[in-house]
Formats: C-alpha cells, structure tokens, sequence
C-alpha cells in the first residue's frame, strides 16, 4: 500500500483524497517507486511546498522522475513563481514544458 504517504500528509483527508483519486496502476507505481517518491517529497519540502498531496494528484508524475531531473526542469522558473506555481496552480507548469 501507500501508506507510507502518511507521514507526508498528517491530514487524514489528505491522505484519503490521494488514495482517492489514485487508480491501481498509480498506486503500484507509488508502491514500486517509493524511494524515489519520498526523495522527490522531501526535495518539494525543502523548496518551500507545503501542498505536496495538490501535486500527488494532479501531477504524480514528478514523483517517477529522478531528482536531478527534476531539479533541471524546475531551475527554468524563477523560485518565487516556481513555489507560487506548485502551490497554488500546478497545471501551469505545462506552461513551461514542464
């Protein structure tokens, strides 16, 4: 399971709503990938994210992707409009071919 998601998301409606909008596919991937989600995770938090469970469900895959690639992608937005971004409209990051 993915439970292991709980910790990063204290509230139970939070964790409730990922599992929620998660189908089986997305939770295996969740499951087989699970050192890399927590890396991604804890990269997010460093950089500010307080709403990590918005992008599990509206981008979960930033979460397959290795971090270093991540960090390349994101370094093409300002970090200002980058944590704006990814926490309040993270469908803009198509905006940026992210």
């Amino acid at each position: 399971m993915i439970d292991y998601l709980k910790i990063y998301l204290p509230q139970i409606e939070e964790f409730a709503e990922v599992n929620n909008n998660m189908n089986r596919k997305m939770i295996e991937n969740f499951i087989t990938m699970e050192n890399n989600v927590v890396e991604i995770i804890n990269y997010l938090k460093e950089k500010g994210v307080k709403n990590i469970s918005n992008i599990l469900i509206k981008r979960p895959d930033k979460f397959f992707k290795k971090k270093t690639r991540l960090e390349e992608e994101f370094s093409k937005i300002d970090e200002k409009l980058l944590l704006y971004i990814l926490e309040k409209n993270i469908g803009e990051l198509s905006s940026f071919n992210i």
